[in-house]
């Protein structure tokens, strides 16, 4: 495999580690009041989308790649740390037989944008 792709996957997945834990503890505090879903959706940008694209400028598509599979990692480590399957968060993205397909979907999407 290449470097710069095992590069980017390792970064995904401690991005995703590390996001969830971080997550999944703010919305357990009591000063989750502050944040609302705009903030959630900016901080995911923030955190996963730009700075892999900029890492990757010069092939964005690695950028993107590597974005997806660290949010479908921030799922599953955000259902490990909230002890539940992902059916129960299946009013913010479809599930079928427990198996979040939104995640499925990127994880696929990421590979085919790293073959290219």
């Amino acid at each position: 495999m290449n470097k710069i792709i095992t590069t980017n996957i390792i970064a995904a997945v401690f991005m995703g580690f590390f996001y969830s834990y971080f997550d999944f503890n703010i919305e357990k505090s009591t000063s989750y009041i502050f944040m609302n879903q705009s903030s959630n959706w900016i901080m995911l940008f923030g955190l996963f989308i730009a700075p892999f694209l900029i890492i990757n400028y010069k092939k964005p598509l690695y950028g993107l790649a590597a974005a997806l599979i660290g949010l479908s990692t921030e799922d599953l480590f955000y259902w490990f740390w909230a002890k539940t399957l992902p059916a129960s968060w299946s009013i913010y993205y479809p599930v079928l037989h427990h198996i979040p397909l939104d995640d499925i979907f990127g994880i696929f999407l990421a590979l085919l944008l790293f073959s290219q």
